[in-house]
């Protein structure tokens, strides 16, 4: 979903680290707490990290979400571990 809808989910999922693909460089320095800003459509739509959880790299992901509440989610390969992506789960501010 994109951030306007009410309740939705928006979901980014990207490579870390510092070639041409990868838009996520130091996403692993976020925490509990720390303030997420998605600008769409001339707004600024601003989350709140409510946690950060890792899961295997098999092309699977567990969503775990409140689904009440207006939701995005960033994901990415976990810092200096092949096989695992960290995800940050941040609630509408």
């Amino acid at each position: 979903d994109m951030p306007d809808k009410d309740k939705g989910i928006f979901i980014l999922a990207s490579h870390s680290g510092t070639s041409t693909f990868s838009y996520f460089k130091n996403l692993y320095k976020l925490n509990k707490n720390d303030i997420v800003k998605i600008y769409y459509k001339n707004n600024t739509y601003e989350y709140k990290i409510d946690d950060v959880y890792i899961v295997k790299k098999d092309g699977n992901l567990e969503i775990k979400r409140d689904e009440s509440k207006k939701t995005v989610m960033l994901v990415t390969c976990t810092k200096d571990n092949d096989t695992t992506q960290t995800v940050y789960v941040a609630y509408e501010n």
